[in-house]
């Protein structure tokens, strides 16, 4: 009975080493996965602001584009006053 015990008791402690190694293993993998985690989300912070910069670029160049839009329309209707005059005089 005492053999049997022993026995027994040396598989319980064999699981019970087996499975403190299993844990160590997961905590591990927690601890990277952790780790990736958060790296990733500095990475995802790091890329929204720079796309939140670029997008207020792009909005500030599309201002500027409209800007220079109606300057240039401005001017080529002025262009086309002082041709109109410049003919009505002439045909005078």
């Amino acid at each position: 009975l005492s053999k049997n015990t022993n026995f027994r008791k040396e598989e319980f402690l064999k699981e019970n080493q087996s499975l403190k190694k299993d844990l160590e293993q997961k905590v591990a993998i927690i601890a990277k996965l952790t780790e990736s985690n958060q790296l990733l989300k500095d990475e995802f912070f790091a890329l929204q602001a720079s796309y939140t910069s670029i997008e207020e670029r792009c909005r500030r160049a599309e201002e500027e584009r409209n800007d220079l839009i109606e300057r240039l329309k401005d001017l080529k209707e002025k262009q086309i006053r002082f041709f109109n005059e410049q003919n009505e005089r002439e045909t005078e």
